[in-house]
Formats: C-alpha cells, sequence, structure tokens
C-alpha cells in the first residue's frame, strides 16, 4: 500500500454543504493544497467518524500518518469550517481577507458569519420546510429570515 504524503493536509468535505464549500474556499484563496476526500451522508468514512465522531463535514486533518491509519496524537484535526478558513488564510492571505492591518474589521467579520451560521441559517431551515411542505407558517418564516438578510444589504 502506498503512503501519502503526511504534509499534505487532508479535508473530509460534501459537495454541497455550505460549511464544506467555506472551507474549500477559504483553502483555494489561501492557495493551499490539501487532498479532498468526498464524503457521502449515508456511508460516512470510518477513519473520518474516528478522529471527528460528531461526524459532520468538512473535517481537516494536518499532520496524517500512512493511509488508512491516522495517528491522533501526531494529527491536528479542525472540523469547523470557520476553523479551516482561518487556518489555510493565516498561513498565505494574498488578498487581505482576514484585514491584517484592521484587527476588529476581522471581529466584526467573524461575528457577521457567526450571526448567519447561529441565527440565520437555522431560520432559512425552517422556512425551507414551511415552503416545501406548504405550511402555514411559510410567509412569516421568510419574514423572520429577510431581517438578517436586510442587515447584510445595509453594509
Amino acid at each position: 500500500m502506498s503512503k501519502f504524503n503526511s504534509n499534505i493536509p487532508i479535508l473530509y468535505s460534501l459537495q454541497h454543504c455550505p460549511y464544506a464549500m467555506r472551507a474549500r474556499l477559504g483553502i483555494l484563496l489561501a492557495q493551499q493544497s490539501v487532498l479532498i476526500r468526498a464524503v457521502v451522508t449515508k456511508n460516512k468514512p470510518p477513519e473520518m467518524l474516528a478522529i471527528s465522531p460528531k461526524g459532520t463535514v468538512p473535517v481537516l486533518i494536518i499532520g496524517h500518518a500512512e493511509c488508512g491509519e491516522v495517528q491522533h496524537q501526531k494529527a491536528i484535526i479542525i472540523d469547523e469550517s470557520i476553523d479551516i478558513m482561518l487556518w489555510a488564510l493565516t498561513l498565505n492571505d494574498p488578498h487581505d481577507l482576514l484585514r491584517a492591518e484592521s484587527p476588529v474589521h476581522l471581529e466584526s467579520m467573524l461575528a457577521l458569519i457567526r450571526k448567519n451560521d447561529k441565527q440565520f441559517k437555522p431560520k432559512l431551515e425552517v422556512y425551507k420546510l414551511a415552503r416545501r411542505f406548504h405550511k402555514k407558517s411559510e410567509v412569516k418564516d421568510r419574514q423572520s429570515c429577510e431581517v438578517f438578510i436586510a442587515e447584510l444589504e445595509k453594509n
């Protein structure tokens, strides 16, 4: 069995997951190389679940061992998309996306991302279900999403 180069991180990713997209976009913009392992939701790789039991993507493994065997004590595991993005851009940020000269702007940007993830995204899922199943709450659920979108538009 061949060995993977342990200098190239492994990214477990799901093609249409917005969080995995965020991680991949951060890696791309930071011009970092990773080995992407596509995940099928109904058949998650056991090695991914062994290192990140929550079972969600993306998961990045840095400093892994041989193919098939991850040595947890040597590997760095990052299993939050925002952390993967920050890891990549900390290594190389050619577009100054982290606003190196203005930490206040970075904190503001991260707060907006957290608000998107923790407040808007759950409301969006409720609205999508209401729309899909023609629930009476569809208009109210859409309006609760519109508050965040209006905030984005005024900035």
